[in-house]
């Protein structure tokens, strides 16, 4: 079926973000600046498209700030639109997830009214075709298998789980999420399709340079375009800007 979502971010709103802070690349067109440095691999938490939003656009800030491809993550189920007690793909009251959202749903990716114009972007899937060989990557690119995410989904659903319920027992607020986030922790944990070992997130988190939450104060822009890492791999989770 069809999703309507929020309006796409869009060129606009991108310049906005950007023009504070650099407006010397705003007025820079792509095709003029250097081949880019480098990748940062954006990974969405299991918030809904609001959340993921805010965070994915200031993945675009750093991308046009430190001069990298960004890497435009596999499609995933979204909370309220895939799963949930809402989900609008689904209907009402789902735990288990059976569609995904691509980012392409969501964000304006394209050369002329979006993120293209102003920062080079890749599918996943292409990164791991151009990048397998140079960067030793585990991923064939060609099964199913390279695009899940079900153990790292599996470990922090039943991390925010636990979390979510004993957090709103203690608020007294009756939300379902903790409830729902644990159901779909039962089930990753009875998925027999669950590849065994670690799967891309997991795989970026130990592998590429990832910020954590100490340390998400002291990335300064300067630190970033100095960097000399192929992989700059910004998970959701340090919360950048959100």
């Amino acid at each position: 079926m069809d999703v309507v979502y929020r309006e796409k971010l869009c060129c606009d709103e991108i310049r906005k973000l950007l023009s504070n802070d650099i407006p010397e690349l705003v007025g820079l067109a792509r095709m003029d600046r250097p081949e880019p440095s480098g990748y940062i691999l954006f990974d969405a938490d299991h918030g809904s498209t609001n959340n993921i939003y805010v965070a994915f656009g200031v993945a675009v800030f750093f991308a046009v700030l430190t001069n990298r491809t960004l890497i435009i993550p596999p499609a995933q189920p979204i909370w309220l639109v895939d799963w949930g007690p809402l989900g609008i793909q689904q209907g009402i009251g789902h735990s288990v997830p059976t569609t995904t959202t691509e980012f392409a749903d969501v964000f304006d990716l394209s050369n002329t009214t979006g993120l293209g114009k102003f920062c080079e972007t890749i599918t996943f899937r292409e990164f791991v075709y151009r990048e397998r060989e140079k960067l030793s990557l585990p991923w064939s690119g060609r099964s199913d298998e390279t695009y899940s995410r079900k153990v790292y989904d599996l470990l922090t659903m039943t991390v925010q789980g636990q979390r979510l319920a004993r957090q709103y027992a203690q608020l007294g607020i009756a939300s379902k999420r903790g409830t729902f986030f644990l159901q779909r922790a039962a089930a990753l944990a009875a998925d027999r399709s669950r590849p065994q070992g670690t799967d891309w997130p997991t795989y970026a988190g130990e592998t590429f340079w990832t910020p954590s939450s100490a340390t998400v104060q002291g990335v300064t822009p300067t630190l970033l375009k100095a960097s000399k890492e192929p992989v700059l791999f910004f998970p959701m989770d340090p919360h950048f800007g959100t």
